[in-house]
């Protein structure tokens, strides 16, 4: 955060020296750094503890870049962030800030760094940073007081902690000096409130930082008159904005000696001196519940209708008074709970209300205390959700889920309105006809809406003189599911239609795969059409709007009638193959006829028009990349043999229409059948499928399925493309190879056609779900693509097109996943788990052939572990494993799965089976069944440890420490054996010392598996040790012999440090609960004990170092093998050099290979 204005006397360069920012983006390649670039500043590191650490660098040359900044003040002490001050073009500002973790290496800093020579006449100034606080505004209007302005202020903008007023330097000005609480307050006021006055109140403020100008609290205004105000006439301003809902009282003025904001207008601040309009009453204010994933009417999202929109809450500080207010004001008895952190998705729109606080007793949440109308600090992650008691309170009807209740249909007594609509009496429009229950469908809730650029129009004589622009004509749709509406001229351009070759290409896709998916869609719109022709128009004017946003009806593109029965758009739910001919692979149908279902029944295709393309989206559909052409004479015999067959049934079955889908016609580059053009039955044919047959599909299979039943085979190339941290086959973070390095993909554009080139490319079908925001976890390295487009017919993700990721333009919270349709194999069916008290725990018993006839049996649980487990819920379909029991005392088996059949299992935990796993040809298990038969408890999202590779680079030292300071140390075995054999206390040992911090990029907490009552005591550091051995330390040669080594026990697994958005969760203060939430990451510093290995014995030369995190696997992890971090390190007998410290996954087995055995460093650092 910047403390003080830079003072520079370095001019900048006309244009960006290209060549030093060519050296840049070498070196951070080189490094592995990552930098990110955000408000005018590009930032390295994490911040540290501790105060008065940071230093001030100024004089800094244009064209100076981190490449040599960061090596110099690295050079002092550990860097613990580097910020340096950017423009626009590229070009610094010519001045940065250097955080240690000190403020004895920050004097040093100064001390040594203070004047520094980069260049002939080129000296860096570095001093101390100081914070601050002070802002200033001047040319207040002139009846501003001091009270008001400090009571707004509050509401606007957190850690206000004093204000003073005095005369400004206009003939009409007045200044005010606003006082922070820290700079990281006034700085954020410094963002927000120039918009803040300037929607709230219509005045125009400039905010700047105050350096000069030192008011005391107690300097006044003299009086002005208000006569001579260049004002517009005063506005009375919403009451939220001066105080909370309830209350206009003025708070009390708390004034500091420090943190001060300046301001300047020459609007009016009379706004904010009148008297607050009256409270809304609890019917003034609508609440609804809305979302996805609803079960029943009286669970959903907590969305509010105020000042004519609706808009979310925010979850903060929610407690079960809120809950029980919403509840009993929707017209419930009481609310069971709440559901945080948008549990029923995320809104759209306004936020209207943050830090709700209820007593209980208020009849609205508009009577609850709040930051206000619309001021929040949350986004649509956060969005409130109850759940409501189904019991109704007396005087509210019962409602269900299609209805979507709202507390102004659910108030027993019509609600007042601020702009009551025109009476009845007035109306010129009959009511709508009562709705049969028939016609009560979710189809026919909400609103159309229409956009008309024609200003002449029939509806134009009831819009008001104030709305202009535009018309928005919203049509609401009765109980009978008929539209209340003109007619509207199908052929014209509705609103703001853009023809589809003009329209994006994703979304015109998702538009034609919404219509494909709507059945009915087609026979309502014809049938609406007719309604609306003969039902009387009434105004809509006086109806409450519904929604928290007004959505169109899907554009159905153009659909050549040939393909269409009647109106009727037909849908093909699911698609199977019957084999009737031997040899399907196994057991893997790959062959068969063609078998669609159509409103729950199945049919079959008639082959006339029936292509490979079409057979292409089957086979996608069925998890295969491919097809190929079959064996048509084989089918055309068995089918006119089944003909011929008089005693067959046959004939008169395929006689019937409702036995076929006569006309299926696909481009092959659908998702699935339902996005091709189908036909049930032709028109004047009285015998379907004339001449013709049941359509044959013959699938090609991926490279994993070609080995049916064994372990799957190698790719025949080596991929470019992988899946990462999925919970199931087929499913995953998208991960591509480029310039031997593996990085993700930004999720820009990202779409179902390009998941499905992905899909493909790796042996499986097309893709269900194309998942973007990280769903599945963030990736760490590069982000190698952004915005990829495919068609669908590329053999790979690099022949898509897509655009280059600029550095620090997208960032891993937006990588992109994938679900892939794949095939039906029946591996679920040879596994099960048994006495487990829900369907993802219990004890394994397996389908194994024994003695020629295959039999169930439990699995021996000698050596199981958290990969063999991983294959068993990997099978089964149920995610990770999140434990491997070895006694299942508590879980009884099956009667017919007593005996154990399967021992010595050893999986590496990429296989789809637990057949597929090494094992013994014979079982051998000493530990015997029953109650030490193997088990496992799946879960379906898991958490990521990865380790930050540059942190550990950049903090590596020797220290040669004495004995008397190890003592501890050498009783948790933090040292090697040599050091028993010492003169202790005399002497010292020589350590490799360095920082470490793990990060948690998953999709759930990790935490140790075991209690708190289970933790380990030791007396010496006196501390608890909640996982024994949580990371090792090795120095290995580089033919991977181990030469030192050094571990490092839990004794305080914590958030340290959590990004912007996210909280703390877990600390080890109190005996604390221990864990690392999701995204947060936890730091060991390099001057803990244990942080080291111990080198007093390695002899000076080139080594590998490496840091395995969760070595011995005992808490599950969805990625293993990001877990090991490796280093070249070069040791000369006084001085240690790190370089290339990466992830063990991170580079192609090439890379990795040279990796290990080049001789050379290409960048050092001590």
């Amino acid at each position: 955060m910047p403390r003080s204005a830079p003072s520079t006397s370095t001019d900048a360069p006309a244009v960006l020296n290209l060549e030093r920012v060519q050296v840049l983006e070498t070196w951070l390649q080189m490094t592995n750094m990552t930098l990110t670039q955000v408000n005018g500043q590009r930032k390295y590191g994490g911040p540290p503890e501790g105060a008065h650490c940071e230093v001030f660098i100024s004089q800094i040359p244009r064209d100076v870049y981190e490449d040599l900044l960061i090596p110099l003040f690295s050079s002092v002490g550990p860097l613990w962030e580097f910020r340096l001050m950017m423009n626009f073009s590229g070009q610094n500002r010519g001045f940065a800030y250097a955080k240690y973790s000190s403020p004895g290496v920050a004097a040093d800093t100064i001390r040594l760094l203070h004047g520094h020579v980069l260049g002939p006449g080129l000296r860096l100034s570095v001093r101390r940073s100081i914070e601050k606080r002070h802002l200033c505004i001047s040319d207040l209007p002139a009846t501003t007081r001091l009270e008001d302005l400090l009571r707004v202020l509050r509401v606007l903008v957190q850690g206000v902690e004093g204000v003073s007023l005095s005369a400004g330097p206009g003939a009409e000005g007045v200044s005010a000096i606003v006082t922070f609480s820290s700079h990281q307050a006034a700085s954020m006021a410094k963002r927000t409130l120039v918009e803040a006055f300037k929607n709230q109140f219509a005045l125009t403020v400039s905010v700047k930082w105050q350096s000069t100008v030192k008011l005391g609290p107690d300097r006044t205004l003299p009086p002005r008159n208000p006569s001579k105000s260049l004002l517009a006439p005063p506005m009375k301003p919403p009451c939220h904005i001066l105080t909370s809902p309830r209350s206009c009282s003025v708070l009390p003025l708390h004034l500091a000696r420090h943190s001060m904001l300046c301001l300047s207008s020459l609007s009016t601040l009379f706004l904010l001196l009148l008297l607050c309009p009256a409270p809304l009453s609890a019917q003034e204010v609508l609440v609804r519940l809305a979302g996805v994933g609803r079960r029943s009417a009286n669970e959903g999202r907590v969305e509010v209708f105020y000042n004519g929109a609706w808009g979310t809450v925010c979850d903060d500080e929610v407690d079960l008074n809120l809950a029980n207010v919403v509840c009993q004001q929707l017209g419930y008895q009481r609310s069971f709970t709440w559901a945080h952190s948008a549990k029923f998705g995320e809104g759209q729109g306004l936020i209207w209300l943050d830090n709700v606080r209820c007593k209980g007793s208020e009849l609205s949440i508009a009577e609850c205390r709040s930051n206000g109308w619309g001021i929040n600090d949350c986004t649509h992650a956060e969005d409130l959700g109850v759940i409501c008691s189904p019991k109704r309170r007396p005087g509210f009807p019962p409602v269900s889920l299609e209805e979507a209740p709202s507390s102004s249909r659910n108030q027993p007594n019509q609600p007042r309105q601020r702009n009551p609509p025109p009476a009845p009496a007035q109306s010129a429009y009959p009511p709508a006809p009562p709705a049969t229950p028939a016609d009560l469908s979710s189809s026919s809730r909400g609103h159309e809406i229409a956009l008309y650029r024609n200003p002449i129009s029939s509806h134009r004589s009831i819009i008001s003189p104030q709305e202009n622009g535009h018309e928005i004509q919203i049509l609401r749709r009765n109980r009978a599911g008929s539209r209340v509406s003109q007619p509207v001229n199908p052929a014209s351009p509705q609103g703001h239609e853009l023809p589809s070759r003009l329209a994006n290409g994703a979304s015109y896709r998702q538009r034609q795969e919404m219509s494909r998916t709507n059945s009915q869609a087609v026979r309502r719109e014809a049938e609406g059409q007719v309604n609306r022709q003969t039902e009387p128009q009434r105004s809509d004017r006086d109806q409450q709007l519904s929604g928290n946003h007004v959505e169109p009806d899907p554009v159905y593109p153009e659909v050549d009638a040939h393909y269409t029965q009647g109106s009727e758009r037909v849908h093909l739910e699911e698609a199977r193959l019957r084999p009737v001919l031997s040899g399907n692979n196994g057991g893997l149908v790959t062959e068969g006829v063609l078998e669609v279902k159509h409103a729950g029944r199945w049919r079959h295709v008639c082959e006339r028009g029936w292509d490979l393309s079409s057979s292409r989206v089957v086979c996608g559909m069925l998890g295969f990349p491919a097809a190929e052409a079959f064996d048509q004479v084989s089918y055309r015999k068995l089918w006119d043999s089944k003909i011929a067959d008089p005693s067959s049934r046959f004939r008169t079955q395929i006689s019937k229409k409702g036995y076929w889908v006569e006309k299926v016609q696909c481009q092959g580059l659908e998702a699935s059948l339902s996005q091709c053009q189908a036909q049930l039955s032709l028109p004047r044919n009285d015998v379907p499928c004339m001449g013709g047959m049941h359509a044959v599909v013959r699938c090609t299979p991926g490279y994993q399925f070609a080995r049916y039943g064994r372990a799957p085979a190698p790719p025949a190339v080596s991929p470019v493309v992988r899946l990462k941290a999925g919970p199931r086959l087929g499913e995953g973070r998208v991960e591509l190879l480029r310039e031997g390095k593996w990085g993700t993909v930004c999720d820009h554009l990202w779409d179902v056609p390009a998941a499905s080139v992905v899909c493909r490319e790796l042996g499986f079908g097309t893709a269900k779900e194309a998942l973007t925001k990280a769903q599945l976890g963030q990736g760490t390295g590069p982000i190698h693509m952004n915005s990829v487009q495919c068609t669908g017919r590329e053999k790979s993700i690099t022949e898509c097109t897509f655009s280059l990721v600029p550095l620090y333009s997208c960032k891993h919270n937006r990588d992109v996943a994938i679900r892939c349709n794949v095939p039906k194999t029946g591996l679920q069916t040879t596994v099960r788990l048994a006495g487990g008290r829900e369907p993802a725990e219990g004890r394994v018993e397996v389908l194994m052939e024994v003695g020629g006839v295959k039999r169930w049996g439990s699995v021996c649980s000698e050596n199981w572990g958290i990969n063999e487990a991983m294959a068993v819920c990997r099978q089964l379909g149920l995610g990770f494993a999140s434990t491997a029991h070895q006694e299942t005392w508590y879980w009884p088996g099956s009667s017919d799965a007593g005996e154990v059949v399967l021992s010595g299992t050893h999986c590496s935990g990429t296989e789809m089976s637990l057949q597929q796993c090494r094992r013994n040809t014979h079982v051998y298990c000493p530990r015997g069944g029953d109650g030490r038969a193997a088990g496992v408890t799946c879960v379906e999202t898991a958490p990521d440890l990865v380790l930050d590779a540059q942190l550990v680079q950049e903090t590596a030292y020797l220290e040669d420490r004495p004995l008397h300071l190890l003592t501890c140390a050498n009783e948790e075995n933090c040292l090697s054996s040599s050091a028993a054999r010492m003169n202790w206390p005399y002497g010292h040992r020589r350590l490799l010392r360095f920082s470490s911090r793990i990060m948690n990029l998953g999709c759930a907490d990790f935490r140790p598996r075991a209690t708190r009552e289970s933790w380990t005591w030791h007396q010496c550091h006196r501390h608890y040790h909640s996982i024994e051995v949580f990371t090792h330390y090795d120095l290995l040669t580089l033919n991977g012999t181990k030469v030192a080594e050094g571990h490092k026990a839990s004794f305080c697994l914590e958030d340290t440090y959590c990004p912007e958005g996210l909280h703390k969760r877990y600390a080890c203060y109190n005996m604390g609960q221990q864990g690392i939430s999701v995204g947060c990451w936890d730091t060991y510093r390099h001057d803990i004990d244990c942080q080291w290995i111990d080198i007093t014995d390695v002899r000076p030369g080139e080594y590998i170092f490496q840091v395995e995190v969760n070595p011995s696997l005992d808490m599950a992890e969805s990625d293993f093998q990001n877990n090991i971090m490796r280093c070249r390190c070069k040791y000369d007998g006084a001085r240690v050099y790190m370089s290339g410290c990466h992830a063990g996954d991170a580079y192609s087995a090439e890379v990795e290979d040279l990796f290990d055995h080049q001789r050379h460093i290409s960048n050092n650092f001590l």
